[in-house]
């Protein structure tokens, strides 16, 4: 069987399946395999395929099929260039959250040696992101699963980042376990509201760790807690950045404002939706 027809046949098993992009899918898996890129492998169509490695290939696109997630599959994920490894201890890195990760970046890069708290790391995507691109940065990342601060423990060293990373164990409804002051507090909170997680997909319903995805009772309880608990944790002239759910937007902002925030922007994810909220102490 050559890669030509082992993603013909597989592309067939996912469309079954209902699966969305069924072809990408296949050749996202098949790729991994070989250990080469997918563009590599659409040059390699007529490429002969060991019966070792398509025995593989089929267990893989039968996970796929029963809607494990092909991230959980592989493994890992690329979080804007970044190795992330991931299980089923930790949210799947979304593109929304590459997008929070870019503008916190953007806002730190004038800033020598920032200090940077991230509420909620589960992976470590966006501490490690942050201190992989701002060289001078040191990152707390916090969260309130040992299993998933282990992977980001992980993930950071597989980054190199290890040195500029320290990891707390905590829940932020109650406090934030730490005295530092930072220049910049990021956060892609659990948004989803409980009764609404039965409806999900079920690669997020069944495969995500609901401690990552269940935001209380109208999705909006941890945003609650930070805005309640952050305040005393920023530095002068500080930022708080926000991954929101959609059609949270305004309820966000009015609870930021009722804490004595000032929301200095909302910005829209790429389909438009409204994904990230900056705010900022005013001046005392």
């Amino acid at each position: 069987m050559d890669v030509r027809q082992a993603i013909a046949k597989h592309v067939a098993t996912l469309q079954r399946a209902r699966i969305d992009a069924p072809r990408l899918e296949c050749e996202l898996l098949l790729a991994h395999l070989l250990g080469i890129t997918r563009t590599q492998l659409l040059a390699e169509l007529n490429r002969q395929l060991p019966t070792r490695l398509t025995s593989r290939l089929g267990k893989m696109v039968a996970r796929r099929a029963a809607r494990v997630p092909h991230q959980h599959i592989l493994g890992t994920v690329s979080f804007r260039g970044h190795e992330i490894r991931v299980n089923r201890h930790v949210l799947i890195p979304r593109p929304e959250t590459e997008q929070l990760a870019e503008e916190a970046i953007r806002r730190l890069a004038t800033i020598e040696k920032p200090r940077v708290l991230d509420i909620g790391t589960g992976s470590g995507c966006l501490a490690i992101s942050i201190a992989a691109e701002h060289p001078s940065a040191r990152v707390d990342a916090l969260d309130i699963s040992r299993p998933a601060l282990a992977i980001a423990r992980k993930n950071a060293l597989l980054n190199r980042v290890a040195s500029r990373l320290r990891f707390v164990f905590g829940d932020s409804r109650s406090y934030l376990p730490t005295r530092v002051r930072y220049h910049a507090i990021v956060s892609n909170p659990p948004y989803i509201p409980s009764a609404q997680i039965s409806r999900l997909q079920p690669e997020v319903r069944d495969h995500d760790p609901r401690l990552a995805l269940d935001g209380g009772p109208d999705g909006l309880e941890f945003y609650h807690a930070i805005a309640s608990h952050a305040a005393c944790r920023l530095r002068s002239g500080g930022q708080l950045l926000l991954e929101i759910g959609d059609s949270q937007a305004q309820s966000v902002r009015h609870l930021l404002t009722a804490q004595n925030w000032r929301v200095e922007k909302i910005l829209p994810d790429l389909a438009g939706i409204s994904r990230i909220v900056v705010a900022t102490l005013p001046d005392p």
